[in-house]
C-alpha cells in the first residue's frame, strides 16, 4: 500500500515516521509544503505517558531510551512534566491544586498485601467506572472530620511534595520512560524529528496541494500540486493542522462543540528566566483562572510561555494583553506576543474510504488539559493498527473515536469553567448560568461514572482523554458535595484508610526530600540549566 501523509510539521512527521516504523512493508510518502506556516515558538503541554508513547511510536529500544530522552530534552528545549496545577479558579487569592497525572486506583489498593507501587494488580490499578475509588473513601473520612481539605492533595497526589520541592520522583528511568509527559514546542520537536528520522520515510515531496481528485465512489485517487506534478496513492492522511487541506478540498461536514462555553483565541507571551530559574522552570503545567477564560503557563528550557485562552466576543486583544501582563513580567519578556485564532469544532467525517484527518486537521475544541497531542498520538496508533490489518470498520471506529474525543473535551471545558466558583466578570456569571441550566453538578457525577473515563477501558482501545479521577479531584477543589458517591464503610476499613492516607502522606514527603532536585537531574543528563538564565541581577 502507498500511504501519503500531507503535512511536514510535527504532526505530519510523527505520523509518517511512526507508520513507516511499524508498517515497514508499506510505502510512505510525505508532502512537505514550502508554503506551510511555521510555529513561532510557544509551548505545548503533552498528555500523561507521552514519553513512553513517543518511544513506542518511533521504535526506540529500551536500552537506548535514557540517552534518547536526554538528547530530546536538550536539542528541542523540552522540559519534563509530571503534573498539572489549577489556580485562581476559586478567586484571585486561590493558591490552586495539583490535579495529578497518575491514574487513581480503587480503594482495594489498601487491602492488597503486595501493594508496593503503581503496577501490582491490574484490577486494582486500572479500576472500572463502577469501582469505589481511593478518592471516595478519603471523602468518607473527610465527612467524619478525620481528614481535612488541607490533607487532600498530599494524601491523594503521590507527586504533591515532589512538585512543591521541584524534585524528580525516581532515581532510575522507570518513571521517566513510563508515566511522565513533556512541555514541548512542536516546531522545534518537528525540526528534531526531521533531522533524526526523515530518512526513514520512503519519499518526501516538497510541494503544495492544489487539487484533490476522487473517483465516482468517492475514493481519493491522486493529488495535483502547484508545480504541475501529480501523485497517486492508496491512502491519504491530512496532518496539515489548521490548514486542513483534505477537509477543505473534500468539503467535509463540520460541527461546533457541544459546550456552550467556548474560546476561540489565544494570546501567548514568552519570558526569559531569571536567577530564580529553579522555581520558574517548574515540572508541571499551571492553568490559571482569568477574568474571561483561562491561561496556561508552560516552561521550556530556554523560555517560559504564558497563553491566555478567551473568546474574541468577550474581550479585545488589547484587553487580553493587559490582563495577561499580570502573569508575564514585561521586564523579562523576550518576544513579541503571538496571536492565534481558531474555530472550535470537529469534522463529522474525519476517516472514511481511503483518507483520514489527524490532529488539528480533524478537530480542535480548546487547548484544555493537553488534549491536542493526546488526540494526535491516539489517532496514529489507530492508523497503524488499520494499516496492519485494513478493515473498513477500523476507519469507522477512528471516525467515532475522534468525534467522541471532541465531545469529551467539550464536556471537560464546560464542567470545569461552569462549576469553578470564580465570579470576577460577566464571563463567569454566564458560565454559572450554564451550570444551573444544564445541571452540571449532576453532569460531573455522570462523567465520573462514565465508562469513557474508566482506566480499565484503556485496555480495549476505546478510552477517551480524561480519566475519572480528574473530575473527582475537581469536585473537591471546587467545594462540591460528593457524598452521594460515598458508602458507609465498616469502621475497621475506615481506620485502615485513615492510617493509609496519613502514612502515604508522610512517605511521599520523605520520598520528595530524598529525590534528586530538578537542577541536579538535568545536570546528570548533561544539561546545565544555568545557561538558560537570561536575566541576572
Amino acid at each position: 500500500m502507498k500511504i501519503c501523509v500531507i503535512g511536514g510539521g510535527f504532526g505530519g512527521l510523527l505520523t509518517a515516521v511512526s507508520i513507516k516504523k511499524h508498517c515497514g512493508n508499506h510505502q510512505v510518502v510525505m508532502i512537505d509544503s514550502d508554503k506551510e506556516p511555521k510555529n513561532a515558538g510557544f509551548g505545548e503541554s503533552g498528555p500523561p505517558d507521552m514519553i513512553g508513547w513517543m518511544c513506542w511510536a518511533l521504535g526506540v529500544p529500551k536500552q537506548l531510551q535514557p540517552r534518547w530522552i536526554a538528547d530530546w530534552l536538550s536539542e528541542t528545549n523540552s522540559v519534563i512534566k509530571y503534573n498539572f496545577k489549577w489556580q485562581n479558579f476559586l478567586g484571585p487569592e486561590d493558591s490552586g491544586y495539583f490535579s495529578g497525572l497518575p491514574e487513581m486506583s480503587s480503594y482495594l489498593a489498601m487491602l492488597d498485601p503486595t501493594h508496593v507501587g503503581s503496577f501490582v494488580n491490574p484490577d486494582i490499578t486500572r479500576p472500572d467506572h463502577t469501582d469505589y475509588m481511593l478518592y471516595d473513601i478519603w471523602y468518607e473520612l473527610y465527612l467524619q472530620n478525620r481528614r481535612t481539605m488541607k490533607d487532600f492533595q498530599p494524601d491523594i497526589n503521590s507527586f504533591y511534595y515532589h512538585c512543591l520541592e521541584h524534585t524528580m520522583p525516581s532515581y532510575d528511568h522507570t518513571m521517566i520512560t513510563s508515566m511522565p509527559s513533556l512541555h514541548i514546542n512542536s516546531f522545534e520537536v518537528g525540526d528534531w524529528l526531521r533531522k533524526r528520522y526523515l530518512k526513514v520515510i520512503d519519499e518526501v515531496v516538497v510541494d503544495t496541494v492544489k487539487t484533490v481528485n476522487r473517483n465516482s465512489q468517492g475514493f481519493i485517487t491522486s493529488l495535483d500540486f502547484d508545480s504541475g506534478n501529480q501523485l497517486e496513492a492508496d491512502f491519504f492522511i491530512d496532518s496539515t493542522g489548521f490548514n486542513r487541506v483534505l477537509a477543505k478540498h473534500l468539503d467535509l461536514p463540520w460541527r461546533t462543540p457541544t459546550t456552550e462555553i467556548q474560546h476561540n483565541s489565544t494570546l501567548i507571551m514568552s519570558n526569559g528566566y531569571t536567577e530564580n530559574i529553579d522555581r520558574e522552570m517548574h515540572p508541571y503545567t499551571i492553568g490559571y483562572g482569568m477574568d474571561y477564560g483561562w491561561s496556561f503557563s508552560i516552561p521550556l528550557l530556554n523560555r517560559k510561555n504564558t497563553g491566555y485562552n478567551f473568546n474574541s466576543q468577550d474581550i479585545s486583544w488589547d484587553q487580553a494583553f493587559d490582563e495577561i501582563a499580570t502573569l508575564s513580567d514585561p521586564a523579562t519578556r523576550i518576544a513579541d506576543p503571538i496571536k492565534l485564532t481558531w474555530q472550535p469544532g470537529v469534522y463529522e467525517i474525519n476517516a472514511d474510504k481511503n483518507f483520514a484527518l489527524s490532529g488539528l486537521a480533524s478537530a480542535f475544541v480548546d487547548p484544555f488539559d493537553a488534549n491536542t497531542i493526546a488526540l494526535q498520538l491516539r489517532q496514529i496508533f489507530r492508523l497503524i493498527d488499520y494499516f496492519k490489518d485494513p478493515k473498513e470498520k477500523k476507519l469507522q471506529d477512528l471516525n467515532e473515536f475522534t468525534n467522541t474525543f471532541a465531545d469529551c473535551i467539550s464536556e471537560r471545558v464546560e464542567i470545569h469553567q461552569g462549576l469553578a466558583p470564580r465570579a470576577t466578570s460577566e464571563y463567569w456569571h454566564r458560565n454559572h448560568d450554564v451550570a444551573r441550566r444544564k445541571n452540571l453538578q449532576d453532569k460531573v457525577f455522570d462523567a465520573i461514572s462514565s465508562p469513557y473515563h474508566s482506566s480499565r477501558l484503556r485496555d480495549t482501545g476505546k478510552q477517551i482523554p480524561f480519566l475519572s479521577h480528574l473530575y473527582l479531584s475537581e469536585t473537591v477543589y471546587f467545594g462540591i458535595d460528593m457524598s452521594r458517591r460515598c458508602r458507609q464503610s465498616p469502621p475497621e476499613l475506615l481506620d485502615l484508610a485513615e492510617k493509609y492516607f496519613r502514612h502515604t502522606n508522610e512517605l511521599n514527603q520523605h520520598r520528595a526530600r530524598l529525590s534528586t532536585p530538578m537542577r541536579d537531574w538535568y545536570s546528570q543528563h548533561g544539561i546545565d540549566i544555568n545557561q538558560y538564565i537570561k536575566f541576572r541581577k
